[in-house]
């Protein structure tokens, strides 16, 4: 069964009839030989797992296959409280893979980390134009968190769902002149991993460098926005659920 995922609803956004050949090898995309993206790509992974250092006792959901993932995140969320990397969750054609999902209670905090620098002592002006309207810019960075947000909710009806956006903070001065060489790059077959140094686990570097902006407000108002996907124009719920019905 095919799935609408965060990646093929950002597809979907720039145009939905790419979600009929983003299967197929023979139309695959020219960019992805480009070296300076996969650089690009590279640096976003060193981000996600400096993140991860600021939970320490984070669980990684690591099973192969869509099932295994979705019962695996189910099993730890059994729990009252706790963090788990790579969350699972599905609801119908619906699927995400959640960077960090913590549970506590009945609240469940999502986090999406980005590469992208961001100025932590104005996050409003950030994020919004002089007229009040989201920033293009900003926007698929916030349509990405806005449609894990959408599932979530499907999915845990009952609970309270925070949102969050996790971004290299512009404004600090980071103490270690090769980070990057503390997160070193491992090709693993067509996946990349990323090797940390022992030494950032604690999650104090992560803290000084990384910054946590709560995004809900903005959620909310980009939710309100008509909804474009190439010449489409919807709602935001009522897309992405026709964009289930067509996979």
């Amino acid at each position: 069964m095919r799935y609408l995922t965060k990646s093929r609803f950002s597809l979907a956004l720039e145009c939905p009839t790419k979600l009929d050949y983003n299967d197929d090898p023979s139309f695959a995309n020219a960019d992805l030989d480009n070296e300076f993206l996969k650089a690009l790509a590279e640096g976003g992974h060193q981000v996600g797992a400096l993140a991860k250092c600021l939970v320490p006792d984070g669980v990684e959901v690591d099973v192969s296959g869509h099932d295994a993932q979705v019962a695996q995140t189910d099993q730890l969320l059994q729990q009252e409280t706790v963090t788990l990397f790579e969350a699972a969750i599905r609801v119908g054609r619906l699927f995400i893979r959640a960077d960090l999902l913590h549970k506590h209670g009945n609240v469940i905090e999502l986090y999406e980390v980005k590469a992208k620098g961001f100025d932590s002592t104005d996050p409003g002006a950030q994020i919004l134009g002089k007229k009040g309207g989201v920033l293009s810019g900003m926007k698929p960075y916030l349509y990405d968190v806005a449609f894990q947000r959408y599932v979530l909710k499907k999915a845990f009806p009952d609970a309270t769902i925070r949102a969050h956006l996790v971004m290299p903070n512009k404004t600090a001065v980071c103490p270690e002149a090769q980070l990057a060489q503390r997160l070193r790059i491992r090709k693993d077959g067509r996946r990349v991993r990323i090797d940390v140094d022992p030494t950032l686990q604690d999650g104090e570097l992560a803290r000084q460098v990384l910054c946590m902006v709560a995004v809900d407000p903005y959620l909310d108002r980009l939710e309100q926005e008509p909804l474009e996907m190439g010449a489409w124009v919807t709602t935001f719920g009522e897309g992405i659920e026709e964009l289930a019905r067509r996979l």
